[in-house]
């Protein structure tokens, strides 16, 4: 079955008043851009796939295949390094870093969805590949 995940992202040059009532957006004074993804449906996947540190509750990066599998999808406790929810939302004070982000976050996100689908379903075997592919 095919691996696919449905997001919306909504890019923004109005960023709300601080403080922030959310503890994953950081609570910025000078940020004016704002990048938010939800997803909001996926197949043979979970929704969970922007990872946070619990140590500081703030974005760290779209889910690897192994992330999917090790970091739990739950509230933050102080026994979990990292956890994962099906949002993001960062703040910037410059229009072409929030842009930068928002690409980065589709082209990880799709990354995800292939590399989650052609994991292998099981771990014995051989595997010879050519990387990057020609």
């Amino acid at each position: 079955m095919a691996t696919s995940i449905t997001h919306t992202q909504t890019r923004t040059d109005t960023v709300p008043p601080s403080p922030n009532v959310y503890p994953g957006i950081p609570n910025t004074l000078d940020a004016k851009y704002r990048v938010v993804d939800v997803v909001t449906a996926t197949i043979t996947i979970a929704q969970e796939i922007f990872v946070y540190r619990y140590s500081d509750w703030q974005f760290d990066h779209v889910a690897s295949v192994l992330d999917m599998e090790t970091i739990p999808n739950i509230v933050p406790t102080p026994s979990n390094t990292y956890y994962r929810q099906n949002f993001v939302v960062q703040d910037f004070s410059r229009e072409s870093t929030a842009a930068a982000f928002a690409a980065t976050l589709t082209s990880r996100i799709e990354k995800l969805a292939l590399e989650y689908k052609l994991s292998p379903t099981v771990f014995v075997g051989v595997t010879t590949e050519t990387l990057p592919p020609p």
